[in-house]
């Protein structure tokens, strides 16, 4: 991701999906923060499609303990 010549003018990589607008699979979007050219925040938010989760967050911070929404992991981002 962080290729010689890449630009990374607010120092992160911005990922954004709107697979089908919803409809089919899940939308999101996940920022890479980075510091000294290593990544160090991960922030990510994803919403199911009908009848899944919605507004699920994950973090992961490297000076942090992080969270996630996403099944089966601890601990949740939704009971901060």
């Amino acid at each position: 991701m962080n290729a010689a010549g890449r630009p990374f003018p607010d120092g992160a990589l911005h990922f954004i999906s709107n697979y089908a607008y919803g409809a089919k699979g899940w939308t999101g979007y996940v920022n890479f923060t980075f510091q000294a050219d290593v990544v160090a925040i991960i922030y990510a938010n994803v919403d199911g499609p009908a009848g899944q989760p919605q507004d699920m967050e994950f973090i992961w911070n490297v000076s942090l303990p992080g969270c996630s929404d996403f099944p089966g992991r601890e601990p949740r981002c939704a009971s901060r």
